[in-house]
């Protein structure tokens, strides 16, 4: 996303410091490290400090709860877009699936063996 302009900014989150070092080095590599806030922690510890003016949101960590759609949720402006992988919440799709719709959370559920990815637009 960085690559399509210069005034897109970017926060990414990882408690992996390996994984983070290889999304620094890449981000140097393509010349969009500036455009982009790296955050070396958990999710859900940082989150609460983030400002609520998110365009999109993405999500591809370990099994979610509502706890973390509803963080989300709750970071993204108005008619944003939220994308969430790892849909199996302790590994049952059907039961999260069936939580989300009663939420209203995605528009749009793409089910791959036993995961899954949520898109709401």
């Amino acid at each position: 996303m960085s690559l399509v302009s210069k005034n897109v900014q970017i926060d990414t989150i990882d408690m992996d410091t390996s994984v983070m070092e290889l999304a620094k080095n890449k981000a140097k590599e393509f010349g969009v490290d500036t455009q982009i806030n790296f955050l070396n922690t958990n999710f859900l510890d940082i989150t609460p400090s983030l400002a609520k003016n998110y365009d999109v949101v993405f999500f591809d960590g370990y099994a979610l709860g509502l706890t973390v759609y509803l963080e989300l949720e709750r970071l993204l402006k108005p008619k944003g877009i939220m994308v969430a992988a790892n849909l199996t919440l302790g590994g049952d799709y059907k039961k999260v699936i069936l939580k989300l719709k009663d939420k209203q959370f995605f528009s749009s559920y793409f089910h791959f063996d036993d995961t899954g990815v949520g898109v709401k637009v």
